[in-house]
């Protein structure tokens, strides 16, 4: 396996000549997703393969274990909570497994596509999975310090508002509600401004941990050194790939909506009305097409994130270690 997997060399990376600006970040990742969109594509079809996989059996597996309504007959709520759980543990323990498996993947494949390598999806795949146990710690760690404090936080206000469910014989006053009301809200906006801040302080661990060969913890101390004073520039350039893929979406779909009216408008200009069989083959390849779009977003999206985290990374070791010295001793040896 390991024959197949050519290592990344730090030294062949071509150097800068200065730090990027924002828009020469956004330029770079362009070029970059262009010219490897078959390969970047291909890796982040992975996981939104596993993601629509897993989430087909779960509704089938609540269709035939008889939880979904197939009647007018509400479904025993314990019954449903005896599923459900059991089922989001597997399905997170999957999930956490297959993105610490495609982080590392596109990771890899950016820094080579960056050192004017073309990785293919094996090489991109087998280099995380022969790493499978530092890519699994890292995203395991990575996720315990942007959430667990959050969950911790809302769990103690959970607590409380039972308490005080408790204390006041089941029933809270209108004066506790007003007290309540906007702590709860602040207790959620605090939640997501400091899940963000995290995320953005710790979004260049997995090109890091790969270009590097740091460890899961080294990792982590690494990208919160390299986006120190850089959060707002990672942040806008995610906004910007967002916005570019929301506006694609969109255009898509417009154009989508347009095609079937005009087919269904020419349908009924000519008297044609498919019923039996026709229908159904009609209304299942519409849903295959519909899935196969949002498929391809999703892996685009993904791709252009994973790409971008690379750039920066590249970037902000250039800010910081200057163009001789943005290598450890361990990357020149």
């Amino acid at each position: 396996m390991n024959d197949l997997i050519p290592p990344l060399d730090p030294t062949a990376l071509p150097p800068l000549p200065a730090p990027m600006t924002f828009g020469q970040i956004l330029d770079r990742v362009y070029r970059l997703l262009r010219a490897n969109t078959r390969v970047f594509v291909a890796v982040a079809a992975i996981p939104a393969a596993a993601f629509f996989a897993l989430y087909a059996l779960t509704v089938a597996g609540m269709y035939f274990s008889g939880l979904l309504p197939q009647t007018t007959q509400h479904p025993d709520p314990a019954a449903v909570l005896l599923f459900v759980i059991p089922v989001f543990l597997v399905l997170a323990t999957a999930g956490t497994v297959f993105y610490a498996l495609y982080n590392a993947a596109a990771s890899y494949a950016a820094l080579q596509a960056e050192q004017g390598a073309a990785a293919t999806v094996s090489q991109a795949y087998g280099h995380a999975w022969s790493h499978l146990g530092r890519y699994l710690w890292l995203i395991v760690l990575r996720g315990l310090l942007i959430v667990a404090p959050a969950l911790l936080c809302w769990l103690v206000a959970i607590a409380g508002f039972f308490l005080m469910r408790q204390w006041s014989n089941g029933s809270l006053s209108p004066g506790a509600l007003f007290l309540l009301l906007p702590l709860g809200i602040l207790l959620y906006v605090g939640s997501v401004v400091y899940a963000i801040f995290m995320g953005l302080r710790y979004s260049l661990a997995y090109p890091a941990c790969v270009a590097e060969g740091l460890t899961a913890r080294a990792a982590l101390k690494q990208s919160a050194r390299l986006t120190e004073s850089a959060k707002g520039r990672i942040f806008l350039a995610l906004l910007v790939i967002y916005a570019v893929g929301y506006a694609l979406f969109l255009v898509s779909s417009a154009v989508a909506l347009v095609v079937f009216a005009v087919g269904a408008f020419a349908a009924a200009l000519g008297h044609f009305h498919p019923q039996g069989p026709v229908l159904i083959a009609g209304m299942v390849l519409l849903a295959v097409l519909g899935f196969g779009a949002m498929f391809l977003w999703i892996a685009l999206q993904e791709a252009g994130y994973s790409t971008a985290f690379v750039v920066l990374y590249k970037d902000q070791r250039l800010r910081k270690e200057g163009p001789q010295n943005g290598l450890n001793e361990s990357e020149k040896a």
